[in-house]
């Protein structure tokens, strides 16, 4: 579906319109089929073999500059419905003097989201676009977060002894997550230097510049905040390790010592229950004796354990 967003100063209202606007618009299309990117093509002079490209769920990002025309290619935060995974899917921004055209076969950030409340307009399309970018990194900077906030209440249930196996199933998909995360901001990162530091065609004022250099500080912030919270994960995971061994080891030798105290007294108990003649089996004290006699190897095996530090 296409849309056309329109804004000329941040005191009007944010107009939108489903019939073509040719100068100071955001073309915003989400859901986008073969036949509509050629009619935007047609319409807006762009290169169709770029503009296809969206097609691909695989597309990695990238910036492609043909016919004084900047094509960026990025990679949204984007929640499945059914198993509510957080993964990535790419969306086209295109930016020619007087269009800002993005375009993905998915959802993604909004018009409504990024310029209701902002200083944004469709006059100064070249700072929309930088709008549009610190928005998705945003995003994934709240994504992060929460998956920080998950990992450090799993890190603080270890200390209390009650994390569970479904937190380390879970774990697997939190992996998985942040280093989409970490793939898809250093994309987006490695965009913005080439942004900043090409300005292409003099699309960039300076304080467009500026902004750029500040969302790749703050994505620099976010893959020191993923590469922390996975090394977190996997402290968690060795520290669950080393105490699940530690303690099968210690159930281990109070198993065996139980085996050991249980085994030595039946030694001589089923050698005195045999149905042949023994040694003092007529005398009165040969109960006591033998009894007496477990006993002490008993002691004297608790005794040996307790020194050996068993």
């Amino acid at each position: 579906m296409i849309t056309y967003y329109t804004r000329h100063t941040t005191a009007d209202a944010l107009k939108i319109s489903e019939t073509p606007v040719q100068e100071r618009v955001w073309v915003y299309g989400s859901h986008v089929n073969s036949s509509e990117l050629e009619l935007l093509v047609r319409d807006y002079d762009l290169d169709a073999a770029i503009v296809r490209d969206i097609l691909d769920p695989h597309e990695l990002p990238r910036v492609e500059f043909s016919h004084n025309t900047l094509y960026v290619f990025a990679r949204a935060p984007h929640e499945t419905i059914k198993s509510h995974h957080v993964t990535s899917k790419p969306f086209l921004a295109i930016l020619k003097h007087g269009v800002l055209i993005t375009l993905s076969r998915t959802d993604y950030a909004t018009p409504e989201s990024i310029m209701t409340g902002s200083i944004l307009t469709t006059h100064n399309l070249p700072l929309l676009l930088i709008g549009l970018l610190d928005h998705v990194v945003k995003e994934y900077g709240k994504r992060i977060n929460e998956t920080g906030d998950y990992t450090l209440s799993a890190r603080h249930r270890l200390d209390a002894r009650e994390i569970k196996n479904e937190d380390f199933i879970h774990f697997v998909t939190v992996e998985s997550e942040l280093r989409e995360y970490h793939a898809s901001l250093t994309s987006i990162k490695a965009i913005l230097e080439r942004l900043r530091d090409n300005s292409y065609g003099g699309f960039f004022s300076s304080r467009g510049l500026e902004l750029l250099e500040d969302i790749t500080l703050y994505i620099g912030q976010l893959l020191v905040a993923v590469s922390s919270f996975m090394q977190t994960i996997a402290d968690i995971r060795s520290a669950y390790t080393t105490i699940s061994n530690n303690t099968l080891n210690a159930r281990m030798k109070t198993l065996t010592l139980i085996t050991i105290l249980i085994a030595l007294p039946n030694v001589f108990y089923g050698m005195y229950g045999m149905n042949i003649a023994l040694p003092f089996q007529h005398e009165p004290w040969a109960y006591v004796a033998v009894t007496g006699f477990t006993a002490a190897i008993i002691i004297a095996a608790l005794l040996i354990v307790r020194r050996l530090r068993f």
